[in-house]
């Protein structure tokens, strides 16, 4: 199963960076061009990604990366990276967007802004998201012997829900949580039956990544839900679900999250509905002895 592709993140632009270049563009060869155009289209990617694999993807030598590099005033490579890397920091601080939107934005109609960006995310989803693409994954969690979901912070709430979810309908469905007692051991006993399917959106988690390559040095096999495949947890799965969370406001919109786990919860049930139903029935029983809900 490769890497899958959900939809595609639009992001916005370093200005500093492209004024730069923007200022020297008309006295750059034609070769210098071709890598500007190609770092302004990919300044989330280029953090991440050395010169020679840059080079090698734009069609120009390592030597003409990093003379351009040189000629917009870095005084090499790694200084272009952590650049763009405190861009991208600053960028998804919460405060930092909420200042530029009380800057640009006085008059917004937040409420209604708000809901069309939802339902421009649910109708990107529906376009994007094929049953192949769900019939693959469900397959991949069914057929594993373990199934581990994780997330910190903004994400947390997203994998407890899924494991609620989940466990309703398939054994052996483990939320990881730092503070669980069997923590390390649940960990330790991960191998290349199990699944794991992490949760992790700006500002990533350090810990689901170490998590992550922990679960996959296991021979686990990782699927990432997150917004980009070269996120921090997207470069180290074996599967990336892409899911854009990007929003008008100073938080990430996590509506259409939560709708594809939803529908994933859905076709495994349909899936496996003999298992589905008996596992639901077991623990409507447990659920009626303990008295636990109104109705």
């Amino acid at each position: 199963m490769q890497k899958e592709k959900f939809l595609i993140k639009n992001n916005g632009q370093n200005t500093r960076l492209e004024n730069t270049i923007r200022e020297r563009f008309d006295s750059l060869s034609k070769s210098f061009r071709k890598v500007a155009d190609h770092i302004l289209s990919n300044q989330e990617k280029v953090p991440f990604v050395s010169a020679r694999n840059l080079a090698q993807e734009i069609g120009v030598s390592e030597s003409t990366v990093l003379r351009f590099i040189k000629s917009i005033g870095y005084k090499g490579y790694p200084d272009l990276q952590l650049d763009l890397q405190e861009w991208i920091t600053r960028r998804v601080k919460p405060s930092h967007k909420l200042k530029e939107i009380a800057n640009s934005r006085k008059d917004i109609d937040a409420y209604k802004l708000t809901l069309d960006n939802e339902i421009r995310r649910l109708v990107s989803l529906r376009k994007s998201l094929s049953s192949e693409q769900l019939n693959r994954l469900c397959t991949t969690i069914t057929q594993a012997r373990r199934k581990y979901i994780f997330g910190e912070r903004t994400s947390f709430p997203m994998a407890y829900l899924f494991t609620f979810f989940l466990s309703q309908l398939l054994n052996d469905v483990y939320l990881l949580k730092m503070e669980d007692p069997h923590f390390i051991r649940t960990l330790a006993e991960a191998n290349k039956q199990d699944v794991a399917l992490a949760i992790s959106f700006p500002r990533y988690s350090k810990l689901t990544v170490k998590i992550s390559r922990l679960l996959k040095q296991n021979n686990c096999r990782v699927i990432a839900i997150t917004d980009s495949l070269i996120s921090p947890l997207g470069r180290i799965a074996h599967d990336v679900i892409e899911l854009d969370t990007s929003s008008n406001t100073y938080f990430n919109s996590f509506t259409v999250v939560v709708s594809f786990l939803n529908c994933l919860t859905q076709v495994i049930s349909i899936k496996k509905p003999k298992q589905a139903t008996l596992a639901l029935r077991k623990q409507e029983r447990i659920v009626e002895y303990f008295d636990i809900l109104l109705m």
